[in-house]
């Protein structure tokens, strides 16, 4: 009797564990579920729809929506797990899906906003009263498939009181797949685009000054240095367009070979401007003949390459080309420290603006190839980078002038002080002349 009453004992502890534990997996199952789908407020102004993105990588980019939609395609998308998801360079499309509750019973408008001014192809599906919207935009679409014209990809979405929606979107790049979203109030977004104009607006005036100031200085001293410096500084001027998706608004929205062909081609004309100034600036041809023949060679390969980008697309052609301006960045630096050491004193500003625009440009370049997180500091690492070399280099082209000053003025001070030493030797001369006559 006392066993069956401990056997009952014993089963009555074992069934209460399992309804507990049964319990305990049901909170954090609920849990999980419920950070599955974004909850707003009519408080919050912003949200990052990373934290809610399911993600489907299609390989041969031939999935239709209707069939994105269904339990075979649902049960397939993943759940993110990166900050900003990011694929790097990749020839596969990818679908995602989130889900947003409205949880108040008024109707909410938001902007749906996707930040890679890059990505070639967009098609987003928006929910609306009756189904969804469709919206094909994208770089490489025309202007007019925006929805809003702005240079990020703006989405707008209506969400009804107390409901749930789910928005599905589909991308295809052949530059770096890295896929930033958030959730915007259309006035918040506003407020924030301000603040980016204006910045843009500061870090173009600064081009612009620094452009004109060293033309003009080219012009009055025909240095060959202050030309290449206004080349590199054009060229950035002309690549920080087209990434921040500037070109695409203003100066070329419908060109669909230029809006393609851009990115490359300015890469390009920064380090070509670039090695040419670095290369005029330490005169590299009468100082280090080696460095100036790798120099030649390498701007020979760059602008030559250019021929090959109809040929091979714009995948194949950007990854070599991104990892070339990673060696570039590093043997530039080295020139710049074998000059340094060689007693010109103008190299440390040099490398000073070199080494700025160095850690940039690799924070860059890494992030497009997926290697580093994927935030605001790391795709605009080189704009920083930019700013500081502008700073650097004047610094740095000031530093020669003041130095080629000095060196001037020493020249003429000896030429002067050997005029005088001449005279006085001719008088002697002539003196001696006078005095052998009499």
């Amino acid at each position: 009797m006392k066993d069956i009453r401990f056997l009952s004992l014993r089963h009555i502890k074992i069934k209460n564990t399992a309804w507990l534990i049964s319990g305990i997996f049901l909170l954090l199952f609920s849990g999980l579920k419920a950070q599955d789908t974004l909850r707003i407020s009519s408080e919050k102004k912003s949200y990052d729809l990373y934290k809610y993105i399911d993600l489907f990588e299609d390989k041969d980019k031939n999935i239709t929506f209707a069939e994105i939609q269904s339990d075979r395609y649902d049960k397939l998308f993943i759940k993110n797990r990166e900050n900003i998801p990011n694929f790097g360079f990749t020839k596969s499309a990818y679908w995602i899906k989130f889900h947003i509750r409205n949880s108040i019973a008024k109707k909410q408008q938001f902007f749906i906003s996707f930040e890679n001014t890059n990505m070639h192809y967009i098609d987003a599906y928006i929910p609306v009263e009756k189904g969804y919207k469709i919206i094909k935009t994208g770089r490489l679409r025309p202007l007019s498939s925006r929805e809003v014209d702005k240079r990020n990809f703006i989405f707008k979405i209506s969400l009804p009181g107390d409901s749930v929606v789910t928005v599905y979107m589909r991308f295809e790049n052949g530059s770096a797949m890295s896929l930033p979203l958030l959730l915007v109030k259309p006035l918040y977004f506003e407020r924030q685009e301000n603040i980016e104009i204006a910045l843009f607006s500061f870090i173009y005036g600064v081009l612009a000054i620094m452009i004109f100031y060293y033309l003009f200085i080219f012009f009055s001293f025909r240095q060959d240095y202050y030309i290449y410096y206004s080349s590199l500084m054009i060229s950035f001027l002309l690549f920080h367009l087209s990434f921040s998706g500037i070109d695409s608004l203003y100066l070329w929205p419908d060109n669909y070979y230029f809006k393609l062909f851009s990115i490359p081609l300015f890469i390009v004309m920064v380090v070509t401007s670039f090695v040419k100034f670095q290369d005029a600036f330490f005169d590299l041809k009468r100082n280090h003949v080696l460095f100036h023949k790798i120099n030649s060679y390498n701007i020979y390969l760059l602008l030559g390459s250019l021929v090959l980008f109809p040929f091979i697309g714009y995948s194949n052609y950007v990854q070599p080309l991104l990892i070339v301006t990673l060696l570039d960045v590093f043997f530039s630096f080295y020139v710049g420290v074998i000059m340094w050491r060689k007693g010109f004193k103008e190299g440390r500003y040099f490398l000073f603006a070199w080494v700025w625009l160095g850690i940039g440009t690799i924070v860059t370049i890494l992030t497009r190839f997926s290697l580093i997180e994927n935030l605001f500091i790391t795709v605009n690492a080189y704009q920083l980078g930019m700013l500081l070399l502008v700073l650097f280099f004047s610094f740095a082209l000031a530093d020669k002038f003041n130095i080629i000053q000095k060196r001037t003025d020493k020249i003429n001070k000896e030429l002067v002080q050997s005029e005088e030493r001449f005279k006085k030797l001719a008088n002697l001369a002539f003196e001696g002349v006078l005095i052998h006559r009499n």
